[in-house]
């Protein structure tokens, strides 16, 4: 019977660790990843006012982007920038290299999804907040009482990316034909969920 047991316990540990090592893995490769010059060429070809270093930001944020995606799984995770997403965009046309990508970073192939700003919809709501709070955790903000606003979800307005999506802190004067948002809604939808 103790025997079952050790044999039971073993293969659990062995499982158990052979996800940890596949995780790790990946989050490894993800932290490591260039993307090519063609990318970095073909992005700088949508948004030619951008200096090398900003691009080079973008590029960053949608690492940071991917390694939320790595720890979630396949939960839905919203894009938040526009930017970023056409960054993410433009590295799904290099289709042989965004394949080897997704295969290295999460053993699939990653469809792409546009960019969205808060959204009505409770996917869409979720997924928001999940990245929300990943991007906030990520840069050690307290995701629940901000003090400032994570890079995932500030590089638009910090690049004044044409038609981007700008969060701020402050409901006052929100703007949503530029597609302004409070980052504060993220957070009160969080909290309407949890009271529920």
């Amino acid at each position: 019977m103790n025997a079952y047991i050790y044999i039971l316990i073993s293969i659990v540990f062995i499982v158990l660790l052979t996800k940890w090592y596949i995780f790790e893995r990946r989050k490894y490769y993800i932290r490591k990843y260039t993307f090519s010059l063609k990318v970095m060429q073909d992005f700088k070809n949508t948004y030619p006012a951008l200096k090398d270093e900003e691009i080079k930001l973008i590029a960053q944020a949608l690492l940071d982007y991917f390694k939320i995606i790595n720890i979630v799984g396949k939960k839905f995770v919203a894009m938040p920038s526009q930017s970023v997403g056409t960054f993410w965009k433009v590295f799904t046309n290099d289709n042989n290299e965004y394949q080897k990508f997704c295969k290295k970073s999460f053993g699939r192939y990653l469809v792409y999804s546009e960019a969205e700003g808060i959204q009505k919809n409770s996917i869409a709501s979720d997924g928001i907040q999940l990245v929300w709070e990943h991007s906030c955790l990520n840069e050690g903000i307290d995701p629940d009482y901000p003090t400032k606003i994570p890079m995932l979800f500030n590089l638009d307005s910090k690049l004044k990316i044409e038609k981007g999506f700008y969060y701020t802190k402050s409901n006052k004067r929100l703007n949503k034909s530029l597609n302004e948002y409070c980052i504060f809604n993220i957070v009160n939808m969080k909290r309407t969920q949890v009271d529920k």
